[in-house]
């Protein structure tokens, strides 16, 4: 199914467990995300959370770079990927201060 959103970010700053059931979760919505052509990126992942990723496997199914230490990492690497035009002439919400530079 075709969608303008091209990017999830999780921010997971407040996300200090996660278990096997939260993994096979977060698999699922992985898979529907590469279904629709969409990129997923995580936030702010702590330590504890990271080594479930990695004891899990999980880490190993994520696209290169889609984990990143804090915000400002994030939208210097995703805003310039976004679709201006679209943010601009369609999107009604502005989530990000770096959103009133397109509108």
């Amino acid at each position: 199914q075709s969608t303008p959103v091209k990017f999830l970010l999780l921010d997971f700053q407040a996300v200090g467990f996660i278990d096997i059931t939260g993994i096979d979760e977060l698999r699922m919505l992985l898979d529907e995300m590469k279904a629709r052509d969409m990129e997923i990126t995580f936030m702010s992942v702590h330590l504890p959370v990271k080594q479930v990723f990695e004891s899990s496997g999980f880490i190993k199914e994520l696209p290169p770079g889609c984990l990143i230490e804090n915000r400002g990492e994030v939208i210097t690497m995703l805003f310039p990927q976004i679709d201006h035009v679209y943010c601009k002439e369609t999107c009604p919400y502005a989530l990000f201060h770096e959103c009133h530079a397109v509108k």
